[in-house]
């Protein structure tokens, strides 16, 4: 577990954070995270930003493979924030296996899964006589995520930083595309720091 020091922004791994985070490297971590683990954007508002980069430098040091680097970042929070509740152990593995059930008999991604409560997904398919995909399960996840969007559409604090934008009519839309994130993500780096960037997913 990392201790977070307020006045120096210093971790116990030795590394020094500045103050001001980059925003769009955090969102490119969140983006990772909510379609590659069993965690979506909303849980990872409460994940402080400066953890978010600690856990994300350590892994991009331990590993170059992307979905290693994501599993590690996802271990991370799940020790330093239990209040969240993630899957991890035996629940992690098990729920794998559900998602891949469910997007083979829906059209469900696993991206569009984390859009509901992964734990609650996990408790409404154990609880089945049968441990399958039935319309039942279907309409609770259906119902779940229209619940996430709503509260997404109504929070104050949005899910990722760099994805509203206010247009010159003081519309919100979305930013740029993330090919271009991850373009500008690649200037952050030092040249060692980008061999280890992978380019994003559709």
């Amino acid at each position: 577990m990392y201790d977070y020091d307020n006045k120096q922004d210093t971790l116990s791994t030795s590394i020094t954070f500045q103050r001001q985070s980059n925003s769009k490297q955090v969102d490119y971590i969140k983006d990772k995270l909510a379609g590659y683990e069993p965690i979506n954007l909303e849980q990872l508002l409460d994940v402080d930003d400066q953890h978010l980069l600690a856990y994300w430098y350590k892994a991009t040091a331990e590993s170059d493979k992307l979905e290693e680097q994501l599993a590690t970042v996802y271990q991370e929070i799940s020790i330093d924030y239990p209040d969240l509740k993630l899957l991890t152990d035996k629940e992690y593995k098990q729920y794998q296996s559900i998602a891949k059930e469910i997007e083979e008999n829906s059209d469900y991604s696993f991206s569009d899964l984390n859009t509901a409560l992964l734990r609650d997904i996990y408790r409404w398919y154990t609880e089945t006589d049968k441990k399958e995909v039935t319309k039942e399960l279907l309409a609770k996840i259906e119902k779940a995520r229209e619940q996430y969007f709503e509260r997404k559409d109504n929070s104050k604090q949005a899910y990722l930083e760099e994805s509203k934008k206010k247009n010159e009519n003081g519309e919100t839309k979305k930013s740029t595309n993330e090919d271009k994130l991850n373009e500008e993500l690649e200037k952050t780096y030092s040249r060692e720091d980008q061999k280890r960037v992978f380019r994003g997913h559709p």
